[in-house]
């Protein structure tokens, strides 16, 4: 199995080690690359993310990563989403909840910005001066953190 499909499994393996360390799981992308399996986890913390902190989620899923695929070898690398991240799925503006982001609405054809209020599967709510705006997924060309918008 690769591609995607690999991508998603991984992700709903490793996220109940992760959180049960206190981090979430905000992104996983892997792939094989001449018999090695590249793992590239992307954690969150409301408290922040520091580089003792990526270093202990390795720790935590390598031993999964070996066990799943003994007969490969493994590159893993953890890091934090930073705070200019583009957004992918739809699963990350819940977890990115009040932080700040900007969206391109192709339906407005201009960037909308503010705090994240809220998300389902089907658009996100963004809050700017007060005011809530839906905007649905299928309108969100692409997407960035943006701290800027959270003072």
């Amino acid at each position: 199995m690769t591609g995607p499909r690999m991508e998603e499994q991984l992700y709903e393996d490793l996220t109940p080690i992760v959180s049960g360390y206190g981090f979430t799981l905000v992104d996983l992308r892997a792939q094989i690359v001449k018999e090695v399996l590249h793992v590239h986890a992307v954690i969150f913390a409301g408290s922040g993310v520091g580089v003792d902190d990526c270093a202990a989620v390795h720790r935590m899923i390598a031993p999964r990563l070996e066990a799943l695929y003994p007969d490969r070898d493994l590159n893993i690398e953890v890091g934090s989403p930073g705070i200019d991240r583009a957004i992918r799925l739809p699963r990350e503006y819940r977890i990115f909840q009040s932080k700040g982001v900007r969206v391109y609405s192709k339906a407005e054809q201009q960037w909308v910005g503010g705090i994240i209020h809220d998300s389902d599967e089907h658009e996100v709510v963004i809050v700017r001066g007060g005011v809530q705006q839906r905007i649905p997924f299928a309108d969100i060309q692409k997407a960035r953190l943006d701290d800027s918008q959270e003072v």
